[in-house]
């Protein structure tokens, strides 16, 4: 299968895995699936192989559910599950081996942490954010965990409106325009979208009893933005990128705060607003 997400694809080869995992990968990614592309960026082949390290080897970096370390001059992910990933060719081709036919890794927590790497080379970032289209227009609302973004999400959906993704929405510059697109890996509400279009402001959420839109300096704009962005922290050189890209979208999109009271008539409030 071939998934899009972000403008970015990748070439899933599973053809060597249970029939179980292959079918649950497809319903997981089928709003983002497309035929026939030109080209893709990245290849991921999946195999059902338990694969053990036998010399020990001290992580690059690590959390409490995964670890990237070096061995024998190649690089790898492993994660609590058990699973491998081998990355090659600056994160352009990886083999995953799964120690169990589920491969629940696969659906959220190795692909957002690809994304985090692969984002900065893409002149992109995922953040902590909810995505919104309404008519033709695409809202998104940056906001830490308990912010509201699961709150306006359902908003949204009350409304009859797209909702991309409720936690989390990657933002790429692409021909000197800022888009947001959705994704498959939802927070609290398990609804998604492939749908995208230009990002022309960031919204910081805060919750409050009428509804009130002011903007924002470029200094605030820029802290609110990398606290509530996904990047590796120890990784100097990725850092490094995050900050280019958070700059350049803080130089050309407008952010503002929005204190919204949690009703549908927030709506409205945008709309005559921001038409």
């Amino acid at each position: 299968m071939i998934t899009e997400i972000g403008k970015i694809k990748i070439k899933w080869d599973t053809s060597s895995s249970p029939k179980q995992m292959r079918s649950r990968l497809l319903n997981h990614y089928k709003n983002f699936l497309i035929t026939h592309p030109h080209d893709v960026d990245i290849k991921i082949t999946v195999r059902m192989k338990n694969v053990k390290l036998t010399v020990h080897t001290a992580s690059v970096l690590y959390s409490r559910s995964w670890e990237y370390f070096k061995y024998d001059g190649r690089s790898f992910f492993r994660f609590s599950s058990g699973d491998l990933a081998e990355v090659g060719e600056g994160f352009r081709k990886i083999k995953v081996y799964m120690s169990h036919e589920s491969g629940q890794s696969l659906f959220y927590l190795f692909p957002e942490i690809l994304y985090s790497f692969i984002l900065p080379e893409f002149d992109g970032v995922l953040l902590h954010a909810c995505g919104v289209k309404m008519d033709n227009r695409i809202f998104v609302f940056l906001a830490p965990p308990e912010g509201g973004k699961s709150t306006i999400a359902k908003l949204a959906l009350k409304k009859g409106l797209i909702l991309l993704n409720d936690d989390r929405i990657i933002v790429r510059k692409i021909r000197n325009k800022f888009y947001a697109f959705g994704n498959p890996w939802h927070g609290e509400v398990e609804v998604t979208s492939s749908e995208w279009g230009e990002a022309k402001e960031l919204f910081f959420l805060k919750k409050a009893r009428r509804n009130f839109v002011k903007e924002v300096d470029k200094k605030r704009m820029f802290a609110e933005m990398l606290n509530n962005s996904f990047y590796v922290k120890v990784d100097r050189e990725n850092f490094r990128k995050v900050i280019e890209v958070i700059g350049n979208i803080v130089n050309n999109v407008k952010g503002y705060e929005l204190s919204f009271r949690p009703d549908e008539n927030i709506w409205g409030y945008l709309d005559e607003r921001f038409r």
